[in-house]
C-alpha cells in the first residue's frame, strides 16, 4: 500500500526488486488529480516485474539499465564463477569444517573449471562476458543461443578488451538437447520467457551426465523446483548454485526461502541476487539513472526508452 501511495505522488519511480503491476499504474491515474508519474526506470536489466503495457497505457515511460557497458555484465559473470568454483571446491560447507577441525587437505578433492566441459545458455551481455572468462580459464565451452550466430560477437565488446576471443574458441549450438550431454558445469544466463520457463526440468536434467553442476545467474523460473530437488537428492545433479532462487509452483523465486528443503541440502548455495552488485557497476549505473531523470526534467525521453507512452 505504501508503494502505491508514494507512486501516486512521484515523478520518477526506481524499482530494485519491487513489482510494478497494472494496479499500481491505475492507482496513479485518477480523475481527481493530474498524474505525476512520468518515468519508471529499473535499477538493472530485468523488467519482468514491471507491467510495461499498463505503464504505456498510463502514459508512463519505462526504462532500464542494460548490462553491457555498465560493468553489470562483468560483475554478474564474476559472481557466476564464484558460484561455480564454490561448488567445485566445496568451499561453502567442507572448508569451514576442515578449518575448525585443524585438518589439512582432505576429501573430497577440490575440482577446477580448467578443462571442464562447460555449457553456457544465453549469449547476451552477461553470457558473452562469462564465455570469455571461461575460455580464458581453460574451460571447454559450448554456448546455446537461439538466435542466428552470424550476428554474434564473443565476449562483450564495450570494455575494449584487446585480448578478445574469437568464435573458434567455443562450440556453438542452438538446442539444449544437443549441448547438455557431456556437460559437467551448466551456466544459465538467458532471459526468462515463455520458451525458457522451466527449461531445466526432468527431461533436460536427464540429458546431463550424473553429478553435473548447475549455476543459475539469470532467473529462478528457468529451473523447475521438483525436478531439481529430486535430481539433487538422487545425485543426478551434483550441486545447484543460484543468485536468483528457483522456480517453485507455490512460492516466489525471490527472495528465496532459506528454510525450504532444497536450501538445506549440503550441495546447494543460494545468494540474494547480488550478482550485478559491484563498486564499479553501481557508479556507472547511478550515472545512467541521473541521466534519465535529467532528460525527463527537460521534457526529453530517457536514453533507453523501452516503451513509447500513448499520447
Amino acid at each position: 500500500e505504501l508503494l502505491y501511495q508514494e507512486a501516486a505522488s512521484a515523478h520518477v519511480a526506481l524499482p530494485f526488486m519491487e513489482r510494478f503491476p497494472s494496479e499500481l499504474f491505475r492507482s496513479t491515474t485518477t480523475t481527481k488529480k493530474k498524474q505525476k508519474l512520468r518515468l519508471v526506470i529499473q535499477y538493472g536489466v530485468g523488467l519482468e516485474g514491471v507491467d510495461v503495457e499498463a505503464a504505456t497505457q498510463a502514459g508512463v515511460a519505462v526504462s532500464n539499465i542494460p548490462a553491457d557497458g555498465t560493468g553489470n555484465a562483468q560483475a554478474t559473470s564474476e559472481h557466476a564463477l564464484f558460484l561455480a568454483v564454490s561448488l567445485l571446491r566445496h568451499s561453502f560447507n567442507e572448508f569451514p569444517r576442515r578449518f575448525q577441525e585443524r585438518s589439512l587437505g582432505g576429501w573430497p578433492i577440490p575440482r577446477t573449471l580448467y578443462k571442464k566441459r562447460v555449457t553456457v545458455v544465453g549469449y547476451g551481455a552477461v553470457g558473452s562476458c562469462l564465455v570469455r572468462y571461461l575460455v580464458t580459464m581453460g574451460a571447454d565451452v559450448t554456448v546455446v543461443r537461439r538466435r542466428d550466430w552470424t550476428s554474434a560477437t564473443v565476449g562483450g565488446d564495450n570494455d575494449n578488451n584487446p585480448h578478445d576471443i574469437t568464435h573458434d574458441s567455443i562450440r556453438k549450438s542452438n538446442s539444449l538437447s544437443e549441448a547438455l550431454p557431456g556437460t559437467q558445469v551448466l551456466f544459465l544466463a538467458c532471459p526468462l520467457t515463455n520458451e525458457t520457463f522451466h527449461c531445466i526440468n526432468q527431461d533436460t536434467i536427464s540429458l546431463l551426465p550424473k553429478g553435473a553442476l548447475v549455476v543459475n545467474i539469470a532467473r529462478g523460473g528457468l529451473v523447475e523446483y521438483n525436478a531439481m530437488l529430486e535430481a539433487l537428492r538422487s545425485g543426478a545433479v551434483g550441486g545447484y548454485a543460484s543468485d536468483v532462487g528457483i522456480g517453485h509452483a507455490e512460492k516466489p523465486s525471490e527472495p528465496w526461502d532459506p528454510d525450504d528443503p532444497i536450501s538445506k541440502l549440503p550441495h546447494t548455495l543460494f545468494t540474494p541476487h547480488v550478482g550485478g552488485y559491484s563498486d564499479y557497476a553501481y557508479t556507472i549505473m547511478a550515472q545512467r539513472i541521473v541521466d534519465a531523470i535529467e532528460n525527463v526534467i527537460q521534457g526529453k525521453p530517457p536514453p533507453v526508452w523501452v516503451n513509447r507512452p500513448e499520447k
